[in-house]
């Protein structure tokens, strides 16, 4: 941004706190921003990643199913999972878990059932492809035996230890 644009920004900005409206600008670390645009804010607030706030969950979640409109709301068990999860993504990823699983929902309440199959692992570490491709497989194989593992085991053509050692491994609870 040349120090022209960043002075007519800046002047823009100084208009628009002396009219008393709050201005809120996201910043990423280690991003540039010209002196002139940060003479206009006099606080800096640093919010912890998600992981560090899961106290914060059951009220985010309230929010950010408001947002997609309606009247939705969690079944007692998802609040849980979503408690399990580091949530690398933070609050965005939040967003489109419930997203997701509020376009999928049969009723006004988001089920564990619902939630895409990231949403039943804890999310630790990165997975790849293939990891991600069987836990994926092994979460709706345990929907489709209505969390019966024997069942889920025969469909998969593995054994019913397989299943909790794989459930284990990726932090799979249903």
């Amino acid at each position: 941004m040349s120090d022209d644009h960043a002075d007519a920004v800046a002047r823009a900005l100084d208009a628009v706190v002396q009219r008393g409206t709050w201005v809120v600008a996201t910043l990423g670390q280690g991003a540039c921003a010209p002196e002139a645009l940060l003479r206009c804010f006099t606080e800096a607030v640093t919010v912890p990643p998600l992981r560090h706030r899961l106290s914060d969950l059951p009220a985010l979640t309230a929010c950010l199913l408001r947002r997609t409109g309606g009247d939705i709301d969690c079944a007692p068990d998802v609040l849980p999972l979503l408690r399990r999860r580091a949530w690398p993504g933070n609050v965005a990823e939040l967003e489109g878990v419930l997203r997701a699983a509020a376009a999928g929902r049969r009723t006004y309440r988001i089920e564990a059932r619902d939630l895409p199959p990231a949403a039943h692992s804890d999310g630790r570490r990165q997975l790849s492809g293939w990891e991600a491709a069987e836990r994926d497989t092994l979460v709706q194989a345990l929907r489709m035996a209505e969390g019966n593992k024997l069942l889920a085991a025969q469909e998969l053509g593995i054994s019913r230890t397989t299943i909790y050692r794989k459930m284990r491994a990726y932090g799979i609870e249903l």
